[in-house]
């Protein structure tokens, strides 16, 4: 039999609570597919196949709204099928390696991020000095000298909708002989 149909995601719920499309910069709310005669197997439409579950924590739910034969009759069950993804509420995590750039008094550390909640409390930077120990600087989002420079500034504001969970951060540190240090690794705490 040939048919025609789409699948159309009824509700996206993301974990922070919001079900706008914005959340996504290339959230598709329509899969365009056809079923050719004698076949059970979708062949989709351009690219429509091509899905992203996105880096924002929640459910998504797809659910076939249309589904009609060669002649425009719908053929849709009554009870459409449907299915659930979710995407897990993980940790924050660095999309890449942190930019370091230093000079004698201070260091920058610039890197990319996604965190699946959009919150990040805390970060854990460990310096490497060369031969030395590393130097360990730990960083809370909601107190201190970083006090409110965490996310949720960021992704409180209606630009921040289209990055979902990706955000970037910079953080200046002061310190002695900075130009010794030679990498960074960052990890997060929620």
């Amino acid at each position: 039999m040939v048919g025609a149909g789409a699948y159309q995601s009824q509700e996206v719920v993301f974990a922070n609570g919001t079900t706008n499309p914005a959340c996504s910069s290339t959230l598709k709310t329509t899969l365009a597919f056809t079923v050719p005669a004698g076949n059970t197997a979708a062949v989709w439409s351009g690219n429509s196949s091509q899905f992203s579950q996105g880096t924002v924590a929640g459910t998504i739910t797809v659910t076939m709204n249309s589904l009609v034969d060669p002649s425009g009759n719908s053929v849709l069950p009554s009870s459409p099928p449907s299915q659930t993804i979710t995407v897990a509420a993980g940790a924050p995590a660095l999309t890449g390696s942190p930019a370091l750039t230093v000079s004698s008094s201070s260091v920058t550390v610039v890197f990319d991020a996604v965190t699946p909640t959009r919150a990040v409390t805390g970060a854990t930077y460990v310096f490497n000095p060369g031969s030395s120990q590393p130097i360990t600087a730990t960083v809370s989002f909601t107190s201190g000298p970083f006090g409110g420079a965490d996310q949720s500034q960021w992704f409180g504001t209606p630009a921040s909708l289209a990055t979902g969970g990706s955000f970037s951060l910079s953080a200046t540190f002061s310190c002695t002989n900075c130009s010794a240090l030679t990498a960074v690794q960052v990890t997060f705490t929620n």
